[in-house]
């Protein structure tokens, strides 16, 4: 996050777009450092509570929601369609639901050594091509869509750089303090794109996650304690069949390649 600063400090850019960014970046990134700092400093094992957690994550999201909706549109894109549909009134609750799945979707990719950085890595870099894409459509203002780029490269920068000491086995570790505040900037740049709806193609790990997590716990209370999956989220679950973490890493950037492949190919359509 520092580097980003960092970045966008150096390039001297005036585009609020972007600054937006950063701070709601910085505030889901200060959101894991708390918690992060409970399991550490406090010695609880928990950090902050599920409510607490929660709750100031709907708080950044209803701004956000409430900025967007203000100063730039109420309508979602549809994926291969080229159909903008008008939410009106949902559009605030429907970024609410989108960032904190977004959000916890990367924090509960982060379980295993270079999994979540790789997997967003890809997904940052494929912003990178989106803005890139609509900067020269002129589909959303030129400062904008410049700034937006070098705002999803910056972050492909930092996490190249964490990679090199977060692969296996890895030396420095993300934590919720990462990975949240990577949910909240990958949750930007498709709200600045106007691609959510797309999020759930490139993004398919994070939903893997997601929806594996679900299915275990309405699994276990619903059905007397039995459980679908070995152990969730659902790379856990691969480890527990015998695969090694290095090989789940590489199958999960893998297919994030060409989840993004077929995000990028919405666009020409």
């Amino acid at each position: 996050m520092l580097a980003m600063i960092a970045v966008w400090l150096l390039l001297g850019m005036d585009s609020i777009v972007v600054l937006v960014g950063l701070l709601f970046t910085l505030s889901f990134g200060l959101v894991g450092f708390v918690d992060d700092y409970i399991k550490v400093a406090k010695k609880r094992s928990l950090g902050l509570r599920a409510i607490e957690k929660l709750g100031f994550q709907v708080i950044f999201a209803v701004m956000l929601a409430f900025y967007v909706s203000r100063n730039m549109r109420t309508s979602v894109w549809i994926p291969f369609t080229g159909v903008y549909f008008e939410l009106g009134w949902m559009f605030v609750p429907f970024v609410v639901f989108f960032v904190l799945s977004v959000v916890n979707g990367v924090n509960l990719t982060d379980g295993l050594d270079g999994l979540a950085t790789g997997v967003s890595f890809i997904i940052c870099a494929t912003y990178a091509i989106i803005f890139y894409h609509l900067s020269s459509s002129g589909i959303i203002p030129l400062q904008n869509a410049n700034g937006m780029m070098i705002f999803a490269s910056g972050f492909c920068g930092c996490l190249l750089g964490f990679l090199r000491y977060n692969v296996f086995p890895a030396k420095v570790f993300m934590g919720d303090t990462g990975s949240l505040a990577l949910g909240g900037a990958i949750s930007y740049m498709a709200l600045m794109s106007n691609t959510t709806l797309l999020i759930p193609i490139i993004g398919g790990c994070f939903v893997a996650s997601v929806v594996s997590v679900i299915m275990q716990v309405l699994s276990y209370k619903l059905r007397n304690g039995r459980r679908v999956l070995k152990m969730a989220p659902l790379h856990h679950h691969f480890e527990l069949c015998g695969m090694k973490e290095t090989r789940v890493v590489l199958m999960y950037v893998a297919a994030t390649v060409v989840f993004c492949l077929i995000g990028l190919l919405s666009l020409t359509l």
